[in-house]
């Protein structure tokens, strides 16, 4: 038909062997999927670098040796990641699946929080940049930060909600 306008392209539903299932969210540089590893029957979180430019191959190898640094890392508070890698010229990065909101979603849904539970959600946050100062470039923003409800929590819990950094 004359003068229509093209249809946008369909999301992905594979990348690799990873089932990608729903876009969690979206920033700046990337968007964030779960997905389904069938290899380990498991849900992650997959990170995809948004699109790539030959000019822009150093941003690629700063991303994935970021990917390298965060992997080495082990902190209660910090998404580990499992995986980096490129499809057909599209970086990607395959971490724990966290359930949850993240900390803006949180905020924009129940507003401010309880004292308390802002302090404890802090330390957790402080946890994380100590025990990796590299990986901010400036003060954590709330949308990369997920809140877990502590019945969620693998580990000790003396508050209503956790905090890990993605």
């Amino acid at each position: 038909m004359v003068g229509s306008i093209p249809a946008a392209p369909a999301e992905p539903t594979m990348l690799g062997r990873f089932q990608l299932r729903r876009l969690l969210g979206q920033g700046a540089q990337a968007k964030v999927w779960l997905a389904f590893d069938p290899r380990l029957e498991r849900e992650v979180a997959i990170k995809i670098m948004l699109t790539v430019q030959e000019a822009n191959a150093s941003a690629v190898s700063q991303w994935l040796q970021e990917a390298r640094s965060v992997s080495r890392l082990t902190h209660p508070n910090i998404v580990p990641v499992f995986e980096a890698d490129v499809q057909d010229q599209q970086p990607y990065l395959v971490f724990e699946y966290v359930p949850g909101q993240t900390l803006s979603q949180q905020l924009a849904g129940q507003g401010a929080m309880a004292p308390a539970q802002a302090v404890a959600l802090m330390q957790d946050v402080l946890g994380a940049l100590v025990a990796a100062p590299w990986r901010w470039r400036g003060a954590p923003r709330p949308e990369a930060l997920q809140c877990v409800d502590r019945r969620q929590w693998p580990g000790p819990s003396d508050g209503l909600w956790h905090c890990r950094a993605l």
